[in-house]
């Protein structure tokens, strides 16, 4: 299997097969059956990332609720939310992830239209830097 939820959640959800399950069967030497790999249901499914895009110090992650209601979000996994204050810093690894979301659509253009709708909804702010005065 790949990475990112490719078999657990991309694969099911845009095909109908949950595909670790027949790998598990295959690794432990039970028999699959290729019909049992034949989709039941026909979407397509895209995922992306919620990442930072720059350093600062973290106030909150806005757009979560709304973009978990959006047509075709079907998984918006949030992997690590920072408290208020706490410095974060640009991506530079996958490790730096902050979540994940995978929206559905009857082929990739719905499915990446609604996946991308979705995620612009979602925005990590930070903390405004104040300014000191001196009279």
């Amino acid at each position: 299997t790949s990475g990112g939820w490719f078999a657990p959640d991309t694969v099911p959800l845009a095909s109908g097969v949950a595909i670790i399950k027949y790998l598990i069967r295959v690794a432990v030497g039970e028999p699959v059956k290729v019909s049992d790999l034949a989709p039941t249901c026909h979407q397509a499914a895209c995922q992306r990332y919620i990442i930072p895009g720059k350093s600062g110090l973290f106030d909150r992650l806005d757009g979560v609720s709304a973009a978990r209601r959006m047509p075709g979000v079907k998984v918006l996994q949030l992997f690590r939310q920072p408290e208020r204050g706490e410095r974060i810093d640009k991506a530079q690894s996958n490790a730096d992830r902050y979540g994940h979301l995978i929206a559905v659509g009857h082929d990739i253009t719905e499915a990446t239209k609604r996946c991308e709708s979705a995620m612009r909804k979602i925005r990590i702010v930070f903390q405004k830097k104040k300014t000191i005065t001196r009279r």
